[in-house]
């Protein structure tokens, strides 16, 4: 599972890179750049519970196998479309929401899968495995990889992530098939109310939910324009593009040697705390 988000992930990085590298190729009006970004986040937003309950409901092997199938075929289609150059705008916005459903789809099974696979001592060190493998593969190893096939063809990123996303489905395939849950009960409708009113019913979910919402929305409006930011007032070109995605990304793999040391020192609600104070110190 480990090694299927590392390279489903690597695939991400190349593909968020690329793809409003290649928007900037299209148009050069940052209201249609930014609505890629929004194409590719709002399936977190409108489908994130709906498919967090298909992974309670389904056999999550088989589910993240099909998220991946799925996005093989979406991003090979834009891959032989900027071959053939008969690419726009629009497609780009169908296969960036395309792709942010799958990958709804494919974390929360994995997610939930992990369960599954470690002793409940072991989830918490699990979690930050998964998390900073996911980060660091999307936002490290991917931008560079990205901007260096985009430079030497523009099909090349969007078919090398075919491939990511084909390596991943094998070797989920690969688990014994044995993670598949009960027999659902409910109706899904029933679920999906269920898990709203334990978020707002939840303090500790609740506020955390919060604070990652205003966090999300400024990260990702700052984000939305980072390839018109690096063009046109850093003067900067595709290799500081992928620099500015390494250097958060480096944050990210460094603290996950610190996390359990900081864990035992000042608690989970202060090494969060810890971390969202970092943070706004380092936007400001």
């Amino acid at each position: 599972v480990w090694l299927s988000v590392l390279i489903s992930s690597t695939g991400d990085g190349v593909f968020i890179t690329a793809l409003p590298l290649l928007a900037a190729t299209l148009t050069g009006d940052p209201v249609l750049i930014a609505g890629i970004t929004i194409a590719t986040r709002l399936p977190w937003l409108v489908l994130s519970m709906f498919t967090g309950a298909i992974a309670d409901r389904m056999d999550r092997r088989r589910l993240m196998i099909a998220a991946d199938v799925a996005r093989f075929a979406v991003v090979s289609a834009l891959g032989f479309s900027v071959l053939a150059d008969t690419v726009d705008i629009w497609q780009l916005y169908v296969c960036a929401f395309l792709l942010g459903a799958g990958e709804t789809l494919h974390v929360n099974a994995a997610q939930a899968i992990l369960p599954d696979l470690v002793e409940p001592d072991d989830l918490m060190q699990a979690n930050a495995r998964f998390g900073s493998a996911q980060i660091a593969s999307a936002q490290f190893a991917g931008p560079p990889f990205g901007v260096a096939l985009f430079n030497a063809a523009a099909s090349l990123p969007f078919l090398a992530d075919a491939v990511t996303f084909a390596g991943s489905a094998a070797l989920i395939r690969a688990l014994p098939d044995a993670h598949a849950v009960d027999p659902p009960t409910t109706k899904l409708r029933d679920d999906l109310r269920e898990g709203f009113r334990f978020v707002r019913d939840n303090i500790i979910v609740r506020r955390i939910t919060e604070v990652l919402a205003v966090i999300n929305f400024f990260y990702f409006a700052a984000t939305s324009l980072l390839v018109l930011y690096n063009e046109r007032l850093l003067q900067g070109s595709n290799t500081t593009y992928a620099a500015l995605f390494v250097g958060a990304a480096t944050g990210t793999v460094l603290s996950r040697f610190v996390i359990n040391w900081l864990v035992a020192r000042v608690g989970k609600a202060g090494t969060l705390a810890a971390a969202i104070w970092l943070w706004a110190a380092s936007i400001v």
